[in-house]
């Protein structure tokens, strides 16, 4: 079991949700990764991610200052998307939603 830096549960999959835990795959699942779990998390968080189901992961680098979106297609994710600077992360799975890279990438006191 992991436990991902951020879960989103959309409303279709609520059921999904208990009062301490997700049970299943959750629809997205947000790493923040830092030099000492950047490995794990694109090998084998990554890994798993993809054989449970999970329906997107966003991979937050700090560092690189950007977001690699692995979008499922089938049973396993796509190629991943890359994400950077002034650009805002989208997902089908959020209609409407945008966020700017540079607000997850960046501190708020800046």
């Amino acid at each position: 079991m992991v436990e991902p830096d951020v879960v989103v549960v959309t409303f279709e999959h609520r059921e999904r949700v208990e009062e301490r835990f997700v049970r299943g795959a959750p629809d997205i699942a947000v790493e923040v990764s830092s030099p000492s779990t950047r490995e794990r998390d694109r090998g084998r968080k990554r890994a798993l991610y993809e054989r449970e189901g999970v329906g997107e992961l966003w991979l937050v680098d700090l560092d690189a200052e950007r977001v690699e979106l692995h979008r499922r297609e089938g049973e396993r994710f796509a190629a991943p998307v890359l994400f950077g600077g002034d650009e805002e992360v989208t997902s089908p799975r959020l209609p409407g939603f945008a966020l700017p890279v540079r607000r997850l990438v960046t501190s708020p006191l800046d």
